[in-house]
């Protein structure tokens, strides 16, 4: 079973950090997590950039009054942890931080102040996503404002993969927490199609090849293992990034879990490009799962895409 104890949750002190706060809050009380909340004070090489710094002593203060606003307005059984860090990068600041206290999750806002590399996606939410050593909760601008999150629907695409059966593990596990129902969503490429369904192209885009892919997402998903949550299967034809955006925001889903992976190399993890688009576009937070070792279980049959 899976164990979130440690629970991030970078700010600037804008908006969006303040909507995704919520978020992290909340999962904290599901979990019954420490949520540490972190502010990085960047090194400013440019003397302007310095002199515009709200002095650490200053930062300080503001964030003992935040956090005390906050555990007034959400009055959840949260045990808060206060930090903040001098460091010439945000991004890195925020991984060093998250490796060195052994966070099991980072939870961050994708749209923050601007200027000097905030909590901006493309820069440091965009970093930490790719780098981190544990999942990442991101919640963009186009999120919903919600006074009480509560994941209780959850949106888990899935391509068969390893990376994907973590993902689903890891939803069953917020699901079990929140009282909540998995959509599990396969989007076929329109050009490509898993020859398990042993389906000739004429059979493409048809109600039977649908079926198909509902069946074999069924045996999937019970190969995959993990709690017992409800959940439903769907599948569509068409684009995945596009269609998981959509599903997702024309249901008004709580939370999309999705996988994402990358290589070591001068850019270090690039996120993949449908979770890329995702993580941009949606509006609903966004999941993103890319290394957890704690969660283990028996191997998971691959289903193999033939292009037609």
């Amino acid at each position: 079973m899976l164990r979130i104890d440690r629970i991030l949750f970078p700010t600037d002190f804008s908006d969006c950090a303040e909507r995704a706060f919520n978020h992290a809050a909340h999962l904290a009380a599901f979990f019954g997590a420490e949520l540490h909340v972190l502010h990085i004070i960047e090194e400013a090489s440019i003397p302007a950039e310095r002199l515009q710094q709200d002095a650490p002593e200053q930062v300080a203060v503001r964030m003992n009054q935040h956090l005390e606003d906050v555990r007034q307005q959400l009055n959840l059984d949260v045990e808060f942890v206060e930090a903040q860090v001098t460091h010439p990068s945000a991004a890195e600041g925020v991984l060093t931080y998250a490796e060195r206290q052994q966070v099991d999750l980072i939870v961050m806002g994708t749209h923050g102040r601007r200027g000097m590399r905030r909590l901006l996606l493309g820069s440091v939410a965009e970093e930490v996503v790719r780098i981190a050593p544990c999942p990442v909760c991101t919640v963009g601008i186009k999120a919903q404002t919600l006074k009480a999150p509560t994941f209780e629907r959850i949106l888990v695409p899935v391509d068969f993969s390893d990376y994907s059966a973590q993902a689903l593990r890891l939803a069953r596990e917020i699901a079990t927490r929140t009282g909540g129902r998995l959509h599990v969503l396969h989007v076929l490429e329109e050009a490509q199609i898993p020859g398990v369904y042993e389906l000739e192209s004429a059979y493409v885009n048809t109600p039977e090849a649908k079926q198909r892919t509902r069946n074999e997402l069924t045996e999937w998903i019970e190969e995959v293992g993990g709690p017992d949550v409800p959940y439903s299967v769907h599948a569509r034809f068409g684009y995945p990034a596009r269609d998981i955006i959509d599903y997702a925001k024309n249901r008004q889903l709580d939370l999309i879990v999705i996988a994402t992976h990358g290589r070591v190399g001068m850019e270090r993890m690039l996120l993949g490009s449908v979770a890329e688009k995702v993580l941009r576009s949606a509006t609903s937070p966004v999941l993103c799962v890319r290394k957890m070792a704690d969660m283990t279980s028996a191997p998971v049959r691959t289903v193999q895409a033939a292009t037609r």
